[in-house]
Formats: C-alpha cells, structure tokens, sequence
C-alpha cells in the first residue's frame, strides 16, 4: 500500500490529491488521515457483490472501484491471534505468555517463505492450501480450543443457563462476530431432534465447523 509511484499509478489520483493535501492543513496528524478515511462510505462498505458492482472485481485483472470489500485471507499471525481470542486456548492449556509466543512464532514460521531478491525478503502467507487447511481441522490450537477444559470458551457456554438458540448465538458471535443464520440455527435443532447426537457434542461440532469456515479465515 506504500509502494506509490510512476509505476503504480492511483485508481482515483483526483481523491488522493485531496487528501494529501488535506492532510498538510492538518499539520500532517495521522490520526485525522485515518479518521476521515474510516468515517468514510467507501470503508463501511460491505463485500456482498450487488447488481452494480459486479464488474469490480480485481481478483479478474479490472481496476478496483472500491464499490466493496474486496475478501483477503489473513496473514498467518492474525489468524493464530484470532484462534487465541475466539476460543481462549492459552486459558484452556494454562500456557503462560512466555509459552504462548513460543507457540505463535512456531505457528508462523510455517508459513513463512524466502523470496529471491537481494534483500532476501521473507512473506508470511496463509492461502488455504490443504496443508494448512488440515492444520486447523486438527492442530492443536483449535483441539485445545474446542476441548471442554476449563477456561475454554466452549467450556463457559457448555455450562452456561440459557436456552440451545442462545449458547450458538454465542458460539456464531465468539467466531464470526455475527448472529447466527436462521438457516444454521434451523439445521442445528434438526441435527439435535435427530437424537444422533448429545447436545454438547453437537455444540462442539457447531464452533469446530465455525473455525474452519472460509468466514473465520477470509477478511470481509
């Protein structure tokens, strides 16, 4: 997002022109640059294609719009941060910090790639290969995180009073920080008058699918 130059010419110079100047006036303070632009439309927008935006679309070569959110994976840091938080495994295997940043640098350095330059740069990439995608089916931070341990975010809804809508509503907001679809809630009490399964595993299954959903790892 910094490399700005002859090469990389802006998709609205007239836009950047504006802020940039703006940006002098106010004795350059960063903190009102990034307050005009997350106050802005463009950035509250959502990444739902709609019927007059379907032709912005960088993925497919055309020039971004910025009608939208364009979807990225995150990088393999903020996806072993947001495993942390959504399911508080540091609390379930009661690591102390030390131990937990252990864990996040070996975490990444798999995902960590040299590329060939005279600098010898290095990028952290985490682009959904099978590899990967079997590591957080079955690594053991989301293990942890969906055990029954105590200080497990499972661990607190499995014992918390409340009705089964309200322990998935809270599962959909630990993982996805949205309410849960009526289609999902309506599949899992089909799933549960079923008898195939006890509430509590189905509860585990509920928040291990939540993790591993193209939702969970992509930046909307």
């Amino acid at each position: 997002v910094d490399d700005m130059g002859p090469h990389n010419p802006p998709t609205h110079p007239q836009l950047l022109d504006e802020l940039a100047d703006a940006f002098v006036r106010n004795n350059f303070d960063l903190k009102e640059l990034v307050r005009w632009i997350v106050s802005s439309d463009a950035y509250q927008l959502t990444s739902r294609f709609s019927d007059d935006n379907t032709d912005d679309n960088p993925d497919i070569g055309n020039p971004p719009l910025f009608s939208r959110v364009y979807v990225k994976p995150m990088t393999a840091e903020q996806v072993y941060d947001s495993l942390l938080i959504a399911n508080d495994a540091h609390c379930a295997a009661e690591f102390d910090w030390s131990s937990v940043e252990q864990m996040r640098n070996e975490w990444i350095q798999q995902f960590v790639f040299a590329h060939d330059t005279e600098e010898n740069d290095e990028s952290t990439t985490f682009d959904g290969t099978i590899t990967q995608a079997l590591m957080m089916m079955n690594g053991d931070l989301t293990s942890e995180g969906n055990a029954e341990r105590r200080g497990t975010l499972l661990n607190r809804i499995l014992s918390m009073r409340g009705n089964n809508s309200e322990k998935i509503r809270s599962l959909a907001l630990a993982a996805l920080s949205r309410e849960p679809t009526r289609d999902e809630v309506a599949a899992f009490r089909r799933i549960l008058r079923g008898g195939r399964t006890s509430l509590d595993e189905m509860l585990k299954d509920i928040f291990w699918a939540y993790l591993n959903s193209s939702e969970f790892i992509l930046v909307h």
